[in-house]
């Protein structure tokens, strides 16, 4: 099972490697290995048929998993990863290497795909599909690279129209209750005036003879001979006199 978990991460197609590595992983000592144990052994390691020489049946080795076989159990052509032509290769090996081509063909296209989206930023750590051998597992690492880019898009997005949303709402409320204050309505003009806070300051106007500024709801106030209006306690401060306050008659304009 060890093994043939190491054929599915070795095998190749086309012009894009299903090995996850370079092609250096078929190392000089697993070939020697392989071959060294086909020899030991003498039989085929799929159909145990005696090989070599003295038997008149040539013997073989499988370029990806490096074991001996015979020219029957060895007779498929793979691509491998780095090396020109088609290569020799055990069933096992051929046929995960059929199997496994038209799902990395879609995902290696479902990438380019997912990157070449108008208007999605792309991805600065993006794979190039061209140059870089690549296996299933990397594959599926590449289509969720092209995907993380979009995703980040559409959640700005998302947040951007949240945001415009609430702002038109607040508008639209602070609109009605213009509308509604200007109207004359009570109960908004009480809630508009609680809402600003507006201290309760009485109003001014001012007298048409004298031009003396009042409140509407009080008595002329009483001014004094120098024209400094008088406070409360009949004390102004007058800029003409070296003291700060004096008293000065009052005289009503």
């Amino acid at each position: 099972m060890a093994r043939e978990a190491g054929i599915s991460n070795q095998v190749s197609f086309g012009q894009n490697s299903i090995n996850a590595h370079s092609i250096n992983v078929i190392s000089r000592a697993g070939s020697a290995r392989g071959i060294r144990e086909g020899r030991q052994e003498g039989v085929c390691s799929k159909c145990s048929a005696q090989i070599g020489k003295r038997y008149f049946l040539r013997r073989h080795h499988c370029r990806v998993c490096h074991r001996a076989f015979c020219g029957k159990c060895c007779r498929s052509r793979i691509p491998l990863a780095g090396q020109p032509g088609l290569h020799r290769a055990c069933v096992e090996c051929s046929r995960v290497s059929a199997e496994k081509e038209p799902i990395l063909v879609r995902l290696c296209d479902l990438a380019e795909r997912i990157r070449s989206i108008p208007g999605i930023p792309k991805s600065d750590n993006a794979m190039d599909i061209s140059m870089t051998t690549i296996g299933t597992v990397e594959a599926l690492e590449l289509c969720e690279r092209a995907l993380k880019p979009i995703e980040d898009f559409h959640a700005a997005a998302e947040a951007a129209g949240n945001q415009r949303e609430r702002s038109v709402r607040d508008d639209r409320e602070r609109e009605a209750q213009s509308k509604k204050l200007f109207k004359g309505d009570p109960d908004m003009a009480e809630t508009e005036t609680e809402a600003l806070e507006v201290p309760d300051i009485p109003r001014v106007s001012r007298d048409v003879f004298t031009g003396v500024r009042r409140g509407r709801s009080h008595a002329p106030r009483p001014w004094g001979l120098c024209g400094r209006p008088l406070a409360s306690n009949g004390f102004t401060r007058c800029p003409t006199h070296k003291e700060d306050f004096h008293s000065c008659d009052s005289e009503e304009f």
